[in-house]
């Protein structure tokens, strides 16, 4: 069988650009895990656990969440690739089991937060609390994380990897 230099061209150009696709693919540098700013340290192991359950991380900071609860002081604001994930850092290994979200009817005074919920059922919350948002709130509690979520996937991962 005989080859035509204009076989030779194209079976050459699709070789070159075989061998430029494996070349960008080597070349792209691995993601690393999210490097936790000092004053966040107590908030290692759940970021840990959100990389696992396939996150990526963009920011963590502080949050208001802790001020619902008396003597706590441990609280991230997570940004996520899928949303945002807030946590309280409870005292005890399961006291996240203890607390209770009821969802309220929607508020009618705030159109602007009109999703309000209750937190109640742990003896550190300060009276039973609401929680108002501007858009549905997703609430796990798993051992001693009280985790809120600001959306439907990103409650789905944060489950999944609870039950794994």
């Amino acid at each position: 069988m005989k080859v035509s230099s204009s076989h030779g061209f194209v079976f050459m150009l699709l070789l070159w650009w075989a061998s430029s696709q494996c070349s960008a693919v080597e070349m792209q540098a691995p993601t690393r895990p999210y490097e936790i700013p000092i004053e966040h340290r107590y908030a290692f192991e759940f970021a840990r656990f959100l990389e696992k359950a396939g996150l990526t991380i963009e920011k963590i900071q502080g949050s208001h969440l802790a001020a619902m609860f008396e003597n706590l002081h441990e609280a991230a604001f997570v940004t996520t690739n899928k949303g945002i994930v807030q946590v309280v850092f409870l005292a005890g290994e399961q006291d996240a089991e203890k607390i209770r979200v009821i969802a309220q009817t929607v508020y009618s005074q705030e159109p602007s937060a009109p999703y309000k919920y209750r937190i109640e059922g742990h003896p550190t919350v300060n009276q039973p609390e609401a929680m108002q948002a501007a858009e549905p709130l997703y609430f796990t509690t798993y051992k001693r994380w009280f985790i809120v979520a600001t959306g439907c996937e990103l409650d789905t991962l944060i489950k999944r990897a609870c039950t794994q």
